[in-house]
């Protein structure tokens, strides 16, 4: 079992090396490409890189048939440009899971499906959850106002029916009140779609959730019986 959830609030960006910055103009992308673009990926909030394989390779499985795990393929650079990448996001706070206990040479899927924390089944669990939200795709969205700057907060309405969703983008914890619109009287609570974390109103109908560092809520605005709920218009 892994212990160490970091990746539940991480914003994780997969990348090419091939395929995303030629530093030398040979057509191929490579490290020294990639490292000019780490401040940009940081700036859209990225914080851990996946990287696909990039060791030597026969390429006759599209690069994962991996020849030497401790090699570079010289079309991406050279060892040493490797180490210079790695330290530079190092130096930025950004993770890359080419390498510990998520790098795809030491996940086993097997054990990842047996463990009901694992990074696997916890992102199952967030497509499956996000394809159970009609809104996202084919509702209205709005900004919800809560007076502070560092939460942003997005609901979406479609056929009668809400969704709200909460994200810290500070590195410290931050209190967050709001107030929501209500149908009817029985949609006042907030059911948070991820855990037992359901948030009730507090006088005056505001809400009040402390938001964890980089943290987030999906909330259902109501019950979950909205698909008893749910207009034909």
């Amino acid at each position: 079992m892994i212990n160490d959830l970091w990746y539940k609030d991480a914003v994780i960006y997969c990348l090419s090396v091939a395929t995303f910055m030629d530093a030398n103009g040979d057509g191929v992308g490579d490290f020294t490409g990639l490292m000019r673009r780490l401040d940009y990926l940081q700036g859209m909030g990225v914080t851990t890189l996946w990287l696909m394989p990039f060791q030597p390779s026969p390429f006759r499985d599209d690069g994962y048939d991996i020849e030497d795990y401790y090699g570079v393929d010289e079309r991406y650079g050279t060892p040493g440009e490797f180490v210079e990448f790695m330290q530079a996001c190092k130096q930025r706070g950004l993770r890359v899971l080419d390498e510990g206990a998520y790098a795809y040479q030491h996940v086993n899927v097997a054990i990842q499906r047996r463990d009901p924390n694992s990074f696997l089944n916890w992102m199952e669990r967030m497509i499956r959850m996000r394809k159970e939200l009609p809104e996202i795709s084919w509702g209205d969205y709005s900004f919800v106002r809560t007076r502070n700057p560092e939460i942003l907060a997005m609901r979406y309405d479609w056929k009668n029916n809400a969704v709200l969703f909460l994200h810290n983008l500070h590195s410290e914890p931050r209190e967050v009140r709001f107030p929501v619109d209500y149908e009817a009287e029985e949609d006042r609570i907030l059911v948070n779609l991820l855990s037992e974390e359901h948030s009730h109103p507090e006088k005056g109908n505001r809400h009040c959730v402390l938001m964890e560092p980089y943290g987030y809520r999906w909330f259902r605005i109501g019950g979950l019986d909205y698909l008893l709920k749910r207009s034909t218009s």
